[in-house]
């Protein structure tokens, strides 16, 4: 908008006015700042009355009504409808903010559970994950670090067998090593003696003939060739009969 020397603003400054949504009226005396006002505030609906003083007053409300108009415009509706507060004043979603990795973790820690948030929360020397995740030590155990790095270990003279401590010098199932079981006899029984199976004693008309305790009690007592004892033959046609040679 042009001002004129003598302070007012012209017709076609006027139509300008009009231009960016301000009523002027010709025989209004605008201050100097008025025009660059109007301009600001384009759009903003704003009247300017016949008659109206251009005084500094009418400035500062031409200023504050431009100043509530940007400010509501920054606002958008009261309801909230039309703003994504996801999305920031350059149009582009925010983004969550990071989370941070455990990323390495130091010796005898471990990120377990697979959530960043705690870190490396286990403690690899313990007995509820002795080295390794989730690798429980059994009752008894202490983990312990060896040439191998940490593993779970029994107190003297147990050894750590399937998750228990046993004493491999006398446990069936673990004899003289873990997962080392004497044998299963239906018709005898067996023992772990000083980390050997032997057996022990047999059920009636049955023997440890051959002396293998990896067969037990493997031999009938009623046959002709072990008639009431191992290696004892009943003669010719004789036969056995309640552990003794018989002729038929």
């Amino acid at each position: 908008m042009r001002i004129d020397p003598g302070g007012s603003a012209t017709d076609s400054d006027a139509g300008s006015a009009l231009d960016r949504g301000v009523r002027h009226d010709p025989g209004v005396r605008l201050s100097p700042i008025a025009p660059a006002l109007a301009l600001i505030c384009a759009g903003c609906g704003l009247l300017i009355d016949r008659g109206e003083p251009a005084a500094t007053g009418l400035d500062a409300a031409v200023r504050d009504a431009a100043v509530r108009d940007a400010g509501a415009r920054d606002a958008g509706p009261p309801d909230g409808s039309a703003i994504d507060a996801g999305v920031s004043d350059a149009g582009v979603r925010d983004a969550a903010p990071p989370i941070a990795d455990a990323g390495a973790c130091p010796r005898d820690r471990a990120d377990c559970n697979d959530e960043p948030a705690d870190g490396c929360e286990t403690d690899l020397s313990s007995v509820s994950s002795c080295g390794e995740c989730g690798v429980a030590c059994p009752m008894g155990a202490s983990c312990v670090r060896g040439a191998e790095g940490l593993r779970c270990e029994c107190a003297d003279p147990l050894l750590a067998c399937e998750g228990a401590c046993v004493d491999i010098r006398a446990d069936v199932d673990h004899c003289g090593g873990c997962r080392r079981p004497c044998f299963r006899d239906d018709h005898g029984r067996l023992a772990c003696v000083a980390s050997e199976c032997r057996v022990i004693d047999c059920g009636d008309n049955y023997a440890d003939c051959n002396r293998d305790p990896s067969d037990g009690c493997e031999q009938t007592l009623a046959s002709s060739d072990h008639c009431g004892s191992c290696g004892v033959s009943c003669p010719g046609a004789a036969i056995c009969v309640a552990g003794a040679c018989a002729i038929p």
